[in-house]
């Protein structure tokens, strides 16, 4: 039976498990590469949520339109890609449809090997991403077990939310690419307090994590604007994106450089206000 040591405040704790196990050899210098600040800022991982038909798509494509984020790998997961289907070019952006776990991981694994060519890696989107890959296990559930494929159990639930943050988290580690991540919102209630929250359209606690795996979420939304012109009255559509809270809306921005809201960006537009400071 193993006896538990015990630890001073200046021990890093070992996993049971590993009690038994020889500590390591301790480097006389750092073991690590120092990550430089422009290094930190070149690769960004960023995650655009907001209600169907506000321009998520669109602006996720914007990517192809510049040379520092193209060419673009535009991984399709729910058949809604007409909105940029115009800047579909050879060495500019492809299009691929993923509609499995299976191929997500290998599309991953392709990417890991870094012999690829893109620059911007867009997931459109996570909402239908996480369907499918809960719609693969009740399948296999249903081979497998002869369970209803269509009513799922927290042990279902429960694979499924793993399953989609090993694929996030992969793509998130990608080096040397942007990632871009769409997803709708949706709105959740605090049955306590009666506070409403516009979160990604994800289930669970995945609402709350995912967001917390990327360095900017922004919520993208539409306003209707009024000007008066030679005595005429006009509306114009503004398709504005939110970094900051002004309200309870899930959005975050880790570089603290787009301020509360940018006006009809694209995503050079953001890209290029990060990377200036």
């Amino acid at each position: 039976m193993t006896t538990a040591k015990t630890k001073s405040k200046q021990e890093i704790p070992v996993p049971p498990e590993q009690d038994d196990a020889p500590e390591p050899e301790v480097p006389d210098d750092l073991p690590f590469p120092l990550e430089s600040a422009t290094r930190a800022q070149d690769e960004l991982k960023i995650l655009i949520h907001g209600d169907p038909g506000v321009g998520k798509t669109w602006l996720a494509g914007t990517a192809a339109d510049s040379k520092a984020m193209s060419p673009v790998l535009f991984v399709d997961t729910e058949g809604g890609t007409l909105t940029i289907r115009s800047k579909v070019k050879k060495g500019v952006l492809d299009i691929v449809r993923v509609t499995t776990y299976s191929d997500m991981v290998k599309l991953i694994m392709w990417l890991r090997k870094g012999t690829h060519p893109y620059k911007t890696i867009v997931i459109d989107s996570l909402t239908e991403m996480q369907k499918a890959i809960m719609a693969d296990i009740m399948r296999a559930g249903a081979i497998k077990d002869g369970k209803d494929p269509d009513i799922p159990e927290m042990r279902d639930w429960g694979k499924n939310s793993e399953r989609v943050r090993k694929v996030v988290r992969s793509f998130r580690d990608l080096e040397r690419v942007h990632v871009v991540f769409t997803t709708l919102s949706k709105e959740v209630k605090d049955e306590k307090t009666g506070l409403v929250t516009v979160k990604p359209a994800l289930p669970g606690q995945l609402a709350n994590e995912i967001p917390g795996y990327i360095d900017i979420v922004g919520w993208v939304h539409v306003i209707v604007k009024e000007e008066n012109k030679d005595g005429k009255r006009t509306k114009t559509l503004e398709r504005q994106v939110m970094f900051q809270p002004q309200r309870s809306v899930t959005v975050k921005d880790r570089s603290d450089t787009l301020g509360v809201v940018m006006a009809n960006p694209t995503l050079s537009d953001i890209i290029d206000k990060i990377q200036k400071g």
